[in-house]
């Protein structure tokens, strides 16, 4: 799979999608977060989108994209590997059967794509937590990250952010409305 088989927005699709104003993306893009654009033409793939969502997140609460930035790249493996789960993330000439005939599901070509893409082995855990320490943390299991009871733990002491990698692939997957991904 190369780029070209992962659907491309125009800036106007992403700010709909992610809430990032295009005057801000090309702000952005000043500043090294965004990629150059190509012939003029700015186009984002799933993976960015998501990028610049979670960025658009984290600067909604102060956090701004020379903190955000590489988190920001890690989680959207994990978003875009959660929207890829869905079938309606595919172009519509994909056979699901045919596919199944061969013993490849999407858990499969997601996983693909991913490693392809990015050079990830595998997609980070469900939930990243930033703590009100500053610290941060990957994690599968919201009971483990938050003991019950240890109240006084200066990593819950304030604000907390945490989010749901696979809730967000969804909700990214419902605004664009359309595959991100041709295989």
């Amino acid at each position: 799979m190369s780029n070209d088989d992962l659907t491309t927005f125009t800036p106007g699709e992403v700010e709909a999608v992610t809430g990032l104003s295009t005057v801000m993306q090309r702000n952005w893009r000043r500043h090294g977060y965004l990629p150059a654009t190509k012939d003029g033409h700015a186009r984002f793939n799933a993976f960015e989108m998501a990028r610049l969502m979670v960025m658009r997140m984290f600067s909604d609460r102060g956090i701004g994209p020379s903190e955000s930035f590489e988190i920001a790249g890690i989680c959207s493996v994990g978003i875009v590997y959660s929207a890829l789960q869905e079938r309606m993330a595919y172009n519509a000439n994909m056979d699901l059967e045919a596919l199944r005939r061969e013993h490849i599901d999407l858990q499969s070509i997601s996983r693909r794509i991913i490693r392809e893409y990015t050079g990830a082995g595998n997609a980070p855990a469900q939930y990243f937590i930033w703590w009100a320490d500053g610290t941060h943390v990957w994690h599968r299991s919201l009971s483990d990250a938050f003991p019950p009871s240890d109240f006084r733990d200066p990593r819950t002491v304030g604000l907390v952010m945490l989010l749901d990698l696979n809730a967000l692939g969804r909700e990214l997957l419902a605004k664009i409305r359309k595959p991100i991904a041709h295989v």
